[in-house]
């Protein structure tokens, strides 16, 4: 949902008030309905173009300057374009088309005298505007829908035009009401109430389908023409309007809680935050006191007591004395032989201090055993002595 660029959008306002053909009457409430429309689209806090930007056709009754008119705006926006016909609408042609009547046009023979919709549709769909809203507040509207309409919809299909909504002021063979007393025609001031005072529960920005989900709900609850709506593409998120009863309600409440909010922060700066010291306020400064100077942490001794024994560091359990410092043959990652005691030559029935397994000849008597015993005597630990796969 956005607000269209008003720099890049233009609107046309159409309407006839009076006409010359006999058959035709008068519309006085079109005249006020196109001021109010002009004044609501173009005011300077809630509207969506400027005055410049919204061509006012009321009461022309030259086809060709009407038509140059529409051409000129089609051309210059590249936005949002609304084309808002209200008046006479008229049915002519072998085909039953729709013809949009201005003063001087003919009640029996539109062809020549009145604005053909197909060519209004041309016109529109030649824009290179992003947003194409088409408005018909006129009797036979809705003549270009066709299949169901249930629950006042349905689908259009002459009307429907590329990235464009088109919103119908009545159904296929529905006149528009102008109701006696009233200063607009019925649905264009329903309209102009919605947009002068708001959606109550809606949302910040009007967009036309919210105007259009409205003007259903009224028109239905006072017995009136159900309008109908055809949109492609997402040209029904575009806003025509602030919503006055949030803007005057809502907003101002939730910025009162905003500042409310703000104020019970007192741990947040308020304001912007002050500039940076220059590098001229360092070099004025001593040079003790210079940015990234840092003294190193003095950490106080602590005072040993009369009854506090000193920490001495424990003593490794003792193999076979203290361990001898790492020789050449015996690095960090090896290990000393385990330690046997000297002893005599082993008998038989005693197994030896060590948890090898004894070989075979172990304990034997004959000269290959005792030979082979010899050989398996341990030694005691010594410098540079070491025995893989123990650990120190």
């Amino acid at each position: 949902m956005r607000l269209p660029d008003p720099l890049r959008s233009r609107i046309v306002l159409v309407g006839a008030s009076t006409y010359t053909d006999p058959d035709l009457p008068d519309l006085p409430a079109v005249r006020r309905t196109v001021a109010d429309l002009a004044t609501l689209f173009t005011d300077p806090d809630h509207g969506v173009v400027p005055e410049e930007h919204c061509t006012v056709l009321l009461d022309d009754a030259d086809l060709g300057r009407v038509g140059r008119q529409l051409r000129e705006a089609a051309r210059a926006a590249e936005d949002l374009l609304l084309v808002y016909f209200t008046g006479h609408g008229l049915v002519g042609g072998r085909r039953h088309d729709l013809y949009l009547a201005l003063p001087d046009s003919e009640y029996g023979d539109p062809d020549f005298t009145s604005i053909e919709y197909d060519k209004l549709r041309g016109t529109v769909l030649n824009s290179r505007a992003t947003t194409k809203i088409i408005v018909l507040d006129c009797c036979f509207s809705g003549r270009a829908v066709t299949g169901t309409m249930a629950g006042g919809t349905g689908t259009i299909n002459q009307l429907e035009v590329s990235g464009t909504y088109v919103l119908t002021s009545a159904q296929r063979d529905q006149v528009s009401l102008s109701p006696p007393g009233e200063d607009h025609t019925a649905f264009s001031g329903r309209l102009i109430r919605l947009l002068r005072e708001g959606i109550a529960g809606g949302p910040e920005y009007l967009t036309i389908d919210d105007l259009y989900q409205r003007l259903v709900s009224l028109m239905v609850a006072e017995g009136l023409p159900v309008p109908l709506n055809s949109t492609t593409e997402s040209a029904n998120l575009i806003a025509l309007g602030h919503n006055r009863i949030y803007a005057d309600n809502v907003a101002p409440a939730l910025r009162e809680r905003q500042v409310a909010a703000e104020q019970s922060r007192p741990w947040r700066a308020t304001g912007p935050a002050p500039p940076p010291p220059s590098k001229e306020y360092w070099r004025s400064r001593p040079a003790s006191s210079a940015p990234n100077t840092r003294t190193p942490c003095a950490v106080a001794a602590p005072t040993p007591t009369a009854s506090a024994a000193p920490a001495t560091r424990p003593k490794p359990p003792a193999c076979c004395g203290p361990s001898p410092p790492p020789t050449p043959a015996c690095s960090a990652r090896t290990t000393r032989k385990p330690c046997t005691p000297a002893s005599s030559s082993p008998s038989t029935s005693a197994r030896p201090a060590t948890g090898r397994r004894p070989s075979p000849s172990y304990g034997s008597s004959s000269p290959t055993a005792a030979a082979s015993s010899a050989a398996n005597t341990r030694t005691p630990c010594g410098p540079g002595t070491c025995w893989p796969g123990t650990s120190r």
